[in-house]
């Protein structure tokens, strides 16, 4: 997961602060399932800064598994931002649809190539 935190003019900003990240599965017939919870406080969140050319953010990480064997159609994502110096909380939600790959088949093995005026 990437996280750009941004002032009122869409530049980047940094934070200090506690992030909590909860995911849930959406299977089809249940109620959400947990899937993972995440928190990083002020040094944790310092830790995962990334500035590049390709931009600024902070990466997090967190494994998505929940119990049971049917699969998912989607991930539920509640990510919530503490302020460490004001206390505020800001939140952001998103829910993504899971994707499947098709099965591959397996490549067939290469044909041995025909040997020219054959003997």
């Amino acid at each position: 997961m990437v996280i750009e935190p941004t002032d009122a003019l869409g530049r980047f900003l940094q934070v200090t602060g506690t992030v909590r990240v909860t995911a849930a599965a959406i299977v089809a017939g249940d109620p959400p399932l947990a899937a993972g919870t995440l928190t990083l406080g002020p040094a944790a969140l310092r830790e995962r800064y990334r500035s590049s050319m390709m931009g600024t953010h902070y990466t997090l990480e967190l494994p998505i598994e929940w119990a049971g064997d049917k699969p998912a159609s989607a991930i539920s994502v509640v990510c919530e931002f503490k302020d460490g110096l004001s206390g505020r909380s800001y939140g952001t939600a998103a829910t993504l649809p899971v994707s499947r790959r098709p099965a591959t088949a397996k490549p067939e093995s290469p044909s041995k190539p025909e040997t020219a005026g054959k003997r």
